[in-house]
């Protein structure tokens, strides 16, 4: 495997500054009430921290959202460093004809999102 041919043959694609999709405008890419409560940050965790995550998981769906891809396709996406799987469990749920691979080293983490899918 020639893993520096295949990195001097990746393409970067520009990302617009995100801070403007989602800070700047008010508005909220993701519809909370929408989602089971399991997939909500405040199922797991202390309310101070679910609304930074609320707002963490905006920027990353908004980044995904601003990639361009075509939605309706059987798309695989890969979250790594997925942590307990907040973003990739709900990316699953919006996108259940898309497969959502979590990667992450934390067994605790894992293990939290396995029980976040399972109960999804």
């Amino acid at each position: 495997l020639n893993v520096d041919g295949q990195i001097r043959n990746l393409s970067f694609i520009p990302i617009p500054r995100v801070i403007s999709c989602v800070h700047h405008t008010r508005q909220h890419v993701l519809r909370w009430e929408a989602l089971p409560f399991v997939l909500r940050p405040e199922a797991f965790l202390p309310s101070h921290r679910a609304a930074r995550k609320r707002i963490q998981l905006e920027y990353m769906f908004c980044g995904f959202l601003l990639l361009g891809l075509d939605l309706s396709l059987p798309l695989t996406v890969v979250d790594f460093c997925s942590g307990a799987g907040h973003f990739g469990c709900i990316v699953a749920a919006l996108f259940p004809h898309m497969t959502v691979v979590l990667v992450e080293y934390n067994r605790q983490a894992c293990l939290r999102a396995l029980q976040r899918k399972q109960v999804a």
